[in-house]
């Protein structure tokens, strides 16, 4: 009858152990987690508030079909100021000679119409 009891008592505490230490583990998966993609920096948001620039400011869209280098670099500047505010640690380039090749880049691409005019506008968007 004792080693019945005993042998009960030893599985309790095996399955004890096997508990803390899937308990401990866990704990430090979600504590010391760095995922890989922790260095890239998600620019959607900023993506999705420069669409809404373009989409809601007259100016802009006006500028953009103009096409003039004066008016995109107008454009590029209004863009850059307003990301600022957004997130400081961000750049933005909307010609593809001003991107630095050794940084993480993200490039967006959007139409914007008038009626029948259109225009492709890509921007460049990397971080510091």
């Amino acid at each position: 009858m004792k080693n019945i009891l005993r042998s009960k008592r030893g599985w309790v505490a095996i399955i004890e152990m096997s508990m803390a230490i899937v308990i401990l583990f866990s704990f430090f998966i979600l504590a010391f987690d760095n995922p890989l993609d922790n260095k890239a920096k998600d620019y959607s948001n900023i993506g999705q508030e420069i669409l809404y620039q373009i989409e809601n400011n007259e100016t802009i869209r006006t500028w953009i079909l103009g096409g003039s280098d004066l008016e995109i670099l107008m454009v590029e500047q209004f863009l850059r100021e307003d990301i600022m505010n957004f997130d400081s640690s961000v750049n933005i380039s909307l010609s593809s000679s001003k991107v630095p090749e050794s940084k993480d880049i993200r490039a967006y691409d959007y139409f914007v119409t008038k009626g029948e005019d259109f225009k492709k506008l890509k921007v460049f968007l990397w971080s510091e």
